[in-house]
């Protein structure tokens, strides 16, 4: 292969997917790990809860509490001593608490039928959801997303359960359930904090969001695929836009970030009806979206969306050679 061949196809292989150019940073890689454990420790937690699992002990009622001092163990285990030592016996341990302290806990007696039941569904799915994010944490971020909505969801009835029927329950089963809704919000802050200083160390950028960032290299490389004969990377022409923003913000239009914000997050809905993010979108769903901002019904409410998104490009365009 020829050196203008090579040039070719490393080029065509980074307007095919701009944002697999930049290898796993350690957060991310602490971020698909922790999404796994979680994963297993929700789908653990909600066959527990839905079907009735509890193991047997001699000592009656105190099994709850053993139950939840062994979950807490397995989260420190599993998600601060593994993850630092990557030792295998830790991770040994860890699974063993969580194996006895789920089934340990007499679940059945914490919740009524119904609502036990629904969610250790939720908890399952939810599971599911973040193990699929964890295998792919750039190209499942839908499933990240759900996955970590739908856990603050069941932690946050998981807390109310435990306030409502705390004249029902006994002091150690409300508790129980506030304990567990607690840590279960605590996993999701830390896990999104930590994705977002993932994103953050991933990209570098100084003026704009790594959301908008990222929304703004995916609007470039759809604009790109209408003009061909334009050479050029996505994301080098996004990260001179950054750079050129972040030291002469009167080249951008004006508000470039809510410009960014509207097509990451209105645009699509509007204009193809899927509730979701434009940068979970995939490459047709994405230029679609751009077209009709341009021509379909909605091009006089985003007029000056496009106005400004054309602005940002061409700015990136013009200074991306200073970054070379």
């Amino acid at each position: 292969m020829t050196s203008a061949a090579s040039a070719g196809f490393v080029s065509a292989a980074r307007m095919g997917s701009p944002m697999r150019t930049r290898p796993f940073n350690p957060f991310e890689k602490h971020v698909a790990v922790g999404l796994t454990r979680l994963g297993w420790v929700l789908i653990a937690m909600g066959l527990a809860s839905a079907v009735e699992i509890n193991l047997p002990v001699p000592w009656g009622d105190h099994r709850t509490v053993w139950g939840v001092g062994a979950i807490v163990i397995a989260i420190f285990v599993l998600f601060f001593i593994a993850a630092l030592s990557g030792s295998v016996a830790f991770e040994i341990i860890g699974w063993a608490f969580v194996v006895c302290g789920v089934f340990w806990i007499p679940w059945h007696g914490l919740l009524p039928p119904g609502v036990r039941v629904a969610l250790g569904v939720v908890q399952i799915g939810t599971g599911m959801l973040l193990l699929v994010g964890g295998a792919g944490l750039r190209q499942n971020r839908v499933a990240v997303n759900f996955g970590l909505f739908e856990l603050f969801a069941s932690a946050c009835a998981m807390i109310a359960c435990g306030v409502t029927r705390g004249q029902v329950l006994s002091p150690t089963g409300a508790a129980v359930l506030i304990v567990a809704g607690l840590g279960l919000v605590f996993m999701v802050v830390y896990l999104y904090i930590l994705h977002s200083r993932a994103n953050q160390f991933r990209f570098g950028v100084r003026f704009f969001s790594p959301r908008q960032y990222e929304t703004l290299v995916f609007v470039v490389e759809a604009l790109l695929e209408w003009e061909p004969q334009v050479d050029a990377s996505p994301e080098d022409i996004a990260l001179a836009a950054d750079f050129t923003a972040s030291r002469s913000p009167d080249l951008l239009p004006r508000r470039p970030r809510w410009a960014l914000w509207v097509t990451g997050w209105i645009a699509p809905f509007l204009t193809t009806g899927h509730p979701l993010a434009f940068t979970t979108l995939g490459a047709y769903e994405r230029g679609l979206v751009l077209q009709r901002l341009r021509t379909g019904w909605v091009r006089c409410f985003f007029a000056p969306t496009t106005r400004a998104l054309k602005r940002i490009v061409d700015v990136g365009y013009k200074f991306r050679r200073e970054l070379r």
